[in-house]
C-alpha cells in the first residue's frame, strides 16, 4: 500500500502491514517526525503526516522490510547506499571494551535475536560472609 509520494522527485514510499513488527524504528529515525506506528487489531499500521519529505530514511532503517522506498524506480534511499558503500552493511558490531553487558539491546530487540550472556570470573570473587542484622 502506497503511503507517501513525491512525484516531482520520483520518490514513493510503500508499507506492508504483514511485515511490520511494531518496533518503532521508523518513528525514531524520521527527520521530520512524520511517521507514527500504531496497533490495528493484531497487526500494525503506519500513519504518515503532511511533514513527510518522502526521503526514504524510515525504509532504510526498517530491518523487516515493512517500508519500501523507491527513488526514480530504484529501491532504497540515500542511507542504504551510504551503509552499503561505507560500512559494508554490518548488522551488529560490538566493541567488547565499551560494552557493559547492560542487556538493553537484548531487551529492545523486537525479534529476540540478541542474547547477552554474562559470565563471572570466579577468581575475582572475594571469599567471605555476609550477615544482615
Amino acid at each position: 500500500m502506497e503511503v507517501a509520494r513525491d512525484e516531482e522527485r520520483g520518490n514513493y514510499l510503500y508499507f506492508s502491514a504483514e511485515r511490520c513488527v511494531g518496533c518503532g524504528m521508523c518513528e525514531s529515525v524520521c527527520p521530520k517526525s512524520a511517521i507514527s506506528v500504531y496497533r490495528n487489531g493484531k497487526d500494525f499500521e503506519v500513519e504518515i503526516n503532511e511533514n513527510c519529505a518522502v526521503c526514504g530514511t524510515c525504509s532504510d532503517f526498517c530491518q523487516f522490510g515493512a517500508l519500501k522506498f523507491y527513488r526514480n524506480g530504484k529501491e532504497g534511499g540515500v542511507y542504504t547506499e551510504i551503509l552499503k558503500e561505507e560500512l559494508g552493511f554490518k548488522k551488529v558490531d560490538v566493541n567488547p571494551q565499551d560494552c557493559i553487558l547492560c542487556s538493553l539491546c537484548m531487551k529492545t530487540c523486537p525479534r529476540d535475536a540478541i542474547k547477552v550472556i554474562r559470565s563471572v570470573d570466579l577468581k575475582k570473587l572475594r571469599r567471605g560472609e555476609i550477615s544482615i542484622g
